[in-house]
């Protein structure tokens, strides 16, 4: 934005240091006003996120400020400076469409023609899913994690898991192989320790933790997610 307008300044033909002034002078308001949304946001996500949402809220809201402070005061303490250079009198600046005249406005009703079909689509695709695409945290249910001899694939586990009959677990995988995270919507250690067991008679497995997560757990974070989407 400030680049822009420092652009069309210098197209009028002033002077270094009143192009550097109304690039930025301009410009303030604009970037002013898209940070502190971000900022929002950000805040939003730390008030109702969860451990690791909270600290991207925290890690946006860090960036965001530096990334203000730097494009804002620190760029133009540089311009100024290389303006009491004599020679200092043009920036050259890439501007790959010279001349740019698209009426905006008289095609609005594309954009909106599109964004009410994807939103549509959205909210045809919540309907007809329901509650199957609320993972563990939201519906409720079991987290295991397992620990093997030797390294393991997903793949390997997600075959073991299905030929039990369990079709709606989660699988994920650390940066270690050996270790596999299984997330199911009932109590079903006992059926994938003895699957396991068949299934990976080489390379046996331990059960390292369980962790139950509630209904009231869940109700809970899609209440903040709700309070959260409206507030944005």
């Amino acid at each position: 934005l400030i680049f822009e307008r420092m652009r069309e300044e210098m197209a009028t033909g002033k002077h270094m240091r009143s192009v550097i002034s109304f690039g930025y002078d301009k410009a303030y308001s604009a970037i002013l006003d898209s940070n502190i949304t971000t900022l929002i946001a950000a805040a939003l996500l730390f008030q109702f996120g969860t451990g690791p949402i909270k600290g991207f809220g925290v890690t946006l809201s860090i960036g965001l400020m530096a990334s203000m402070f730097t494009g804002i005061f620190v760029t133009r303490i540089i311009f100024e400076l290389l303006s009491n250079n004599k020679n200092f009198t043009k920036i050259p600046m890439l501007k790959i469409f010279p001349k740019t005249n698209i009426d905006f406005i008289g095609k609005r009703w594309i954009a909106y023609t599109l964004s009410i079909i994807v939103l549509g689509a959205g909210l045809g695709t919540y309907l007809m899913c329901g509650d199957k695409m609320y993972g563990i945290d939201f519906r409720g249910g079991q987290i295991q994690e397992y620990s093997f001899i030797r390294p393991v694939s997903a793949e390997e586990v997600r075959r073991s898991i299905d030929a039990i009959g369990i079709k709606d677990a989660t699988i994920q995988q650390f940066s270690n192989k050996n270790q596999v995270l299984v997330k199911t919507a009932l109590d079903e250690a006992d059926k994938i320790g003895e699957a396991f067991k068949a299934g990976f008679k080489d390379n046996p497995s331990e059960l390292l933790r369980i962790e139950k997560v509630g209904p009231s757990v869940g109700s809970h974070l899609k209440k903040n997610a709700f309070m959260a989407l409206i507030w944005s």
